[in-house]
Parts: structure tokens; C-alpha cells; sequence
């Protein structure tokens, strides 16, 4: 039986049941999910992540085997070793200090340059060791780097963090993967939808601060039966880590009375199958990205429960945001490195506008939602 290692030094703490009882980023989450089929196609599969933190234990799941990043040391090599979003798997050893983490970690390179076929899984627009990628595919200490987008690929063989990457060096080393979702709701019935509920379903820096501050005023002026579900907001690595950034500036906007008062609910961090059910109930999902997307999960699970995207072409939601099943305008809501002329106001005005629209063809909209299944394949 081949085997296959995923290894996460980044991530949050999981094991292979984290998904059941609480919510998890879209990495951490398709690292699950992807182990589990897997392990359906026959692998003998192993995650090697922090899975002793918190709620998290060692262990098997799905017939996929949760270890801790120290017992690598007990192996020799696996036919496929996959390292999602860092480089230092691959990294020699008297770089490492380099790395965040690094001295908490196993001697990975010992691991993964005995495997077979070596695999760099990137989910961001960044990645752990950004200015090493290049070199280290030419030095063959990765072989093939997985991408989740056209846009993602096009991004991450073209960017300079730290030294620029070149296309035509690393495009025969790029295979274009995608992500998926479990599904809690084979079938939605369109007709039962909530017309005035709307939902975004991301973190503080994907575009919520100009949402409720920004565009939602416009909308529920306009719109004032409308409701809107704030799901997400920030991720505590650890539940004995104080808050950071984020955390704080959600706080501040749920303590903040005229966001209720506009019928603004924050529910804060909750599980895939609460999610679910709220994306089922809704008919819009409204998404001012301020971020580039590399694929977007919180997007396909919208499409997924027929809740059609309000939202903008940038980055990869230009392509899981189907045209089809979604609205979009030109440019986020933000400025950001690549659009430092944008007019944010004028963006959050015209963002609202095409809410309003949307809200007032109700005809076009269900059409829309309808559309949403051509993705459940």
C-alpha cells in the first residue's frame, strides 16, 4: 500500500474530528477532508500535525492517522510526503532557525527527502519560506507544487516576496488541484429560503469592517427588513493565546449597539454544520473581498447550499464565484498592494448598489439559486 504524509507546521490544532465540533480554516479543513478520501482511495495516510493542543488527541480518524510533527522521527519515508504551506520540510537543517517555530520542530528534511515524490501544498497567496520555493524545486527538494486556482497559479509563478518566481521555470512543477467541502444538505429548497436574510461567512480581513461599517448602512437604508449574519472573524491558534488584531477589532464591532440595531448578528467562530444550516436558510451571501481569494471555501460552501454571492471580481472569486450563480463588480471593496488608487467609498456605494439590485429582482435571483447546483457535482 503507498503511503502519504500530510504535514502541517502552520496550522491550528486538529484531529480528523475537529470539523464536527468546531469551526477551522479553509487549509486546515481540506487537509481533513482530503486525507479522509485519501485514505478512501486506498493510501495508507498520516497527518502530521499539532494534535495535542486544546481539544485535539492523536489518533485514527476515518482510517487517516493523527500524529504529532515529533513522532516523524519513527519513520523513515513515505511514497508521497505533502507539506501544506511552509517550506521548511524541505529546508537543510542549518537554515531552519529561520522558520517560524523552528525549534519546536523534528528533523523534517531527514523525512522528507528519503520520500519519493515530495509535494509543496500552497493555500495562500503566501507561503512559509516564500523566497525559497524556486531554488528549492531547482535542487529537486520539491517536486511538484499544488495550486487551487487559475489565478492562484498564475500568482504564485509570477510573485515576488522576497525574489521574484518565474513562470516558465515553474510551470512544468505546477499541478492545479481544487478544494471541497462535506456536505450537510444534499437538497435545499429554494422556495423556503429567507428573502431578507443575508450572510458573510469569513474572517475580520477578508472585508467584514467595510461590510458592517460601509456598505450594510447603505443596504439597510434601503432595504429595512433586511438581516445580516456575520459568521467568522478571527482564529485563536491556541485557546491560551490572548487575543490578537483581529480578535479585538471583532470584539469592537459586536459591542458596537448601532450594528445591532441595523439587525447585524455576529455569531462569531461555529462548526461547519451550523454554517450549513444558516447558508440553507439564507438568500444571499454578500462578500466584499478585500483579500485575494485563492479558491474560497466559504464560496462553494455558498453555492453549495444555493445561496448565490454578491461579491467582486478579485482574485480566484472571479472563477468559484460563477457567473451564472453570483453577482460581481469590478475590484474589492479595499485597497490593497496591486490597487492602491482605489476610491474605497465609491467601491462600498457601488458593492451596495449591486446588493439592492440583486434584492429587487427577485425573478433573476431565483434563477440564480437554481444555478447554484451546476457546482454539487
Amino acid at each position: 500500500m503507498l503511503t502519504v504524509a500530510i504535514v502541517d507546521t502552520l496550522g491550528l490544532c486538529y484531529d480528523g474530528s475537529t470539523l464536527t465540533k468546531r469551526g477551522l480554516g479553509g487549509s486546515e479543513s481540506a487537509v481533513i477532508l482530503m486525507s479522509r478520501e485519501l485514505s478512501k482511495l486506498g493510501f495508507e495516510t498520516y497527518v502530521f500535525n499539532d494534535c495535542t493542543s486544546d481539544d485535539a488527541s492523536p489518533g485514527i480518524y476515518d482510517n487517516v492517522k493523527y500524529e504529532p510533527l515529533s513522532n516523524i522521527d519513527n519513520y523513515k519515508r513515505f511514497d508521497v510526503f505533502i507539506a501544506s504551506r511552509s517550506v521548511v520540510s524541505f529546508a537543510p537543517n542549518e537554515i531552519k532557525e529561520r522558520f517560524k517555530w523552528s525549534s519546536e520542530l523534528p528533523n523534517l528534511e531527514r523525512v522528507a527527502l528519503a520520500s519519493r515524490h515530495r509535494v509543496l501544498w500552497m493555500h495562500d497567496t503566501f507561503c512559509d519560506g516564500d523566497d525559497l520555493i524556486e531554488d528549492f524545486v531547482l535542487q529537486g527538494r520539491i517536486h511538484e507544487i499544488f495550486t487551487l486556482s487559475d489565478w492562484h497559479t498564475s500568482y504564485v509563478t509570477n510573485c515576488d516576496h522576497g525574489k521574484r518566481r518565474n513562470y516558465e521555470i515553474l510551470k512544468r512543477h505546477v499541478f492545479q488541484t481544487r478544494n471541497g467541502i462535506q456536505l450537510y444538505h444534499d437538497f435545499v429548497d429554494v422556495s423556503k429560503k429567507d428573502p431578507n436574510l443575508f450572510v458573510y461567512n469569513a474572517s475580520v480581513t477578508k472585508g467584514m469592517i467595510p461590510l458592517v461599517e460601509k456598505v450594510w448602512p447603505i443596504v439597510k437604508e434601503k432595504l429595512p427588513d433586511a438581516r445580516l449574519k456575520v459568521i467568522g472573524g478571527y482564529y485563536r491558534f491556541r485557546t491560551s493565546h490572548g487575543p490578537d488584531e483581529q480578535e479585538l477589532r471583532w470584539r469592537e464591532m459586536v459591542d458596537d449597539p448601532t450594528h445591532a440595531f441595523n439587525d447585524i448578528e455576529f455569531t462569531g467562530i461555529i462548526s461547519q454544520k451550523e454554517i450549513a444550516d444558516i447558508l440553507a436558510e439564507s438568500s444571499f451571501m454578500i462578500y466584499p473581498s478585500a483579500f485575494p481569494e485563492t479558491f474560497g471555501i466559504s464560496t462553494l460552501e455558498s453555492l453549495a447550499y444555493n445561496t448565490p454571492l454578491i461579491t467582486c471580481k478579485f482574485g480566484a472569486l472571479e472563477e468559484t464565484a460563477i457567473d451564472l450563480a453570483c453577482y460581481k463588480i469590478p475590484y474589492p471593496v479595499e485597497k490593497n498592494w496591486s490597487l492602491p488608487w482605489l476610491n474605497e467609498d465609491e467601491q462600498c456605494r457601488i458593492f451596495a448598489d449591486a446588493v439592492i439590485k440583486a434584492y429587487n429582482t427577485p425573478y433573476l435571483h431565483q434563477q440564480k439559486m437554481y444555478a447554484c447546483n451546476q457546482v454539487k457535482d
